[in-house]
């Protein structure tokens, strides 16, 4: 089994149309199981558009014509291949857009929450509202949950973020999971480098880590340069996981790949690539 998770930039990147072209070539490429996004962004003043049997709607906001996991999935369908998809508004982004996260998907969605994490004060104008999208899927004869989430920093303006809402995140998951394996993926805001703050928090919960289990490696920072939330951090940071509990198979290899200060880039995050041996 193959996923990927990858902090999409949406509407943010020059060539956006182009890049996610190059994102549906490589997931066609890399017959890859699970696709987790973040930044999964739409215009909230553009036309609605009429979505197919492949969306799993989870939320009152209509799909507009220019959501990018919409987008992604047409052009996955036009090469004939089916993912089954599904997306969450987490807040308004920059002023102009609805900003979430999404799950694309080889296999069927069983069952499909939203989890909503972030403490009730902050509104859906609010940077700090978070979500996270969780599915059941059935993958060689085993039931497991995949996950796609973008996560708050540990602190921001002197607020504490991170602990709250992992905790939660975290307690909601194990409340669906029950004992079924959980993949949980995406952008943590947290450098992995950094002690005891988030990475320590998630390793404490009993998470593992793909990039500390996989068999083979291919590169490790997911972000080089500074970034929204990271403005004054130049430094390359790894924020991007892929994490499991409850999984029973070897990870075979964890990869960077579109990596973001290579011209191979089609965000300002790197992608991660992981195969289970599922």
């Amino acid at each position: 089994m193959k996923i990927l998770t990858l902090n999409t930039h949406s509407w943010l990147e020059l060539h956006q149309l182009h890049k996610i072209r190059v994102l549906a070539d490589f997931i066609l490429a890399e017959d890859i199981d699970v696709i987790a996004l973040q930044e999964v962004n739409q215009l909230i003043k553009a036309p609605f558009v009429e979505t197919d049997h492949l969306y799993s709607p989870l939320t009152e906001r209509p799909i507009t014509f220019d959501n990018f996991a919409l987008l992604l999935s047409q052009f996955l369908q036009e090469d004939g291949r089916t993912y089954y998809w599904s997306w969450a508004e987490s807040h308004e982004g920059w002023g102009i857009y609805d900003e979430g996260v999404a799950l694309l998907s080889k296999h069927p969605f069983i069952e499909l929450h939203t989890i909503h994490m972030s403490d009730p004060q902050y509104d859906y104008k609010n940077v700090y509202r978070r979500c996270a999208l969780t599915a059941r899927i059935h993958v060689k004869n085993q039931d497991l949950w995949v996950s796609s989430a973008h996560m708050n920093w540990w602190e921001r303006d002197g607020q504490q973020l991170f602990q709250h809402d992992f905790s939660s995140l975290n307690h909601q998951l194990h409340i669906f999971a029950q004992n079924t394996p959980i993949i949980l993926a995406g952008d943590f805001n947290n450098d992995a480098n950094v002690q005891a703050e988030g990475y320590a928090q998630i390793l404490q919960a009993g998470w593992h880590d793909t990039y500390s289990q996989a068999a083979h490696v291919d590169g490790k920072y997911t972000v080089h340069k500074n970034i929204a939330g990271w403005e004054n951090s130049t430094e390359a940071k790894r924020i991007d996981f892929i994490l499991t509990k409850g999984l029973n198979a070897p990870v075979l290899r964890h990869r960077v790949v579109f990596a973001d200060n290579t011209p191979e880039a089609i965000s300002d995050h790197s992608g991660v690539l992981v195969e289970i041996a599922l």
